[in-house]
């Protein structure tokens, strides 16, 4: 999201301050599907380390989980805190790409202030509200689809496979 949401945020940026150069006029930007396609391959590898990640993370998630059964969690409690869990980490990794995003759009202003001597800054809101929610939904349920497994497993066995008896 922090790439094609800089890119749109730059392009913007740019199309709203060389609009506003004397002598340049009607100058426009890429939308987000021309973005896709000059950039699918960063993209796909992109999404490759995200899918990796978030099977690496399900490892120690079993652990949490474990830990949990044993202090009394019953399973439903532990299947809310699974989709809370997906939940959180999917927000937090927009709200940090959105962050990065904005800071690409004042950078990309800053630039453009000795030329026109004004701060405009585009933010793609639309696609992180479009993007974004979806991705959270999927989050939340690839987190508890993860989870089930461990859920059907004792949490004594979980322990021991984790400290490696």
């Amino acid at each position: 999201m922090f790439l094609v949401g800089g890119l749109l945020a730059a392009g913007g940026t740019s199309t709203i301050a060389m609009n506003k150069v004397p002598g340049i006029e009607n100058v426009t930007s890429g939308g987000t599907l021309e973005l896709l396609y000059g950039f699918w391959a960063a993209l796909l590898v992109s999404l490759v380390g995200v899918i990796a990640g978030f099977a690496i993370a399900a490892r120690d998630r079993d652990l949490d989980l474990a830990l949990l059964s044993i202090a009394g969690a019953n399973p439903r409690q532990l299947t809310a805190i699974s989709i809370l869990d997906g939940t959180i980490v999917m927000t937090t990794g927009i709200i940090i790409a959105a962050g990065g995003t904005g800071l690409v759009g004042l950078s990309t202003a800053m630039v453009y202030w000795p030329l026109i001597h004004s701060l405009s800054m585009v933010f793609p809101w639309q696609f992180f509200l479009i993007c974004g929610l979806p991705i959270i939904v999927v989050g939340s349920l690839a987190t508890m689809l993860t989870a089930r497994p461990a859920l059907r497993r004792s949490p004594i066995a979980i322990l021991q496979g984790a400290i490696g008896e």
